[in-house]
């Protein structure tokens, strides 16, 4: 379905955390050209920082070679502290430093 929606013009698609990594990273390496946003779990934000950041980071490493790729999450519960979403974007800058 993705080469139909790129051939609309889409140029950005949003992969949802109940996708294996094993099935997203070839479609990321097949179109190089366009963007896709990975969802992480919001349940991941409800775990302790370290957690977090390990999972964001074992994300990161088994699509390092895709440069198509944000990463996003769906809504979070309302009791996520701040502290927690934060930690998940110092993983990311961390990773690509």
């Amino acid at each position: 379905l993705i080469e139909d929606f790129i051939s609309t013009g889409a140029t950005q698609f949003l992969l949802d955390f109940n996708i294996p990594v094993e099935k997203i990273k070839p479609v990321l390496q097949q179109y190089p050209d366009t963007l896709f946003r990975v969802n992480l779990s919001p349940l991941h934000f409800t775990h302790n920082r370290e957690d977090l950041q390990r999972v964001v980071y074992d994300l990161l490493r088994s699509l390092s070679t895709c440069r198509n790729l944000i990463i996003g999450t769906g809504i979070l519960p309302p009791d996520v502290p701040p502290s927690n979403i934060l930690a998940a974007k110092e993983a990311i800058v961390s990773f690509y430093k």
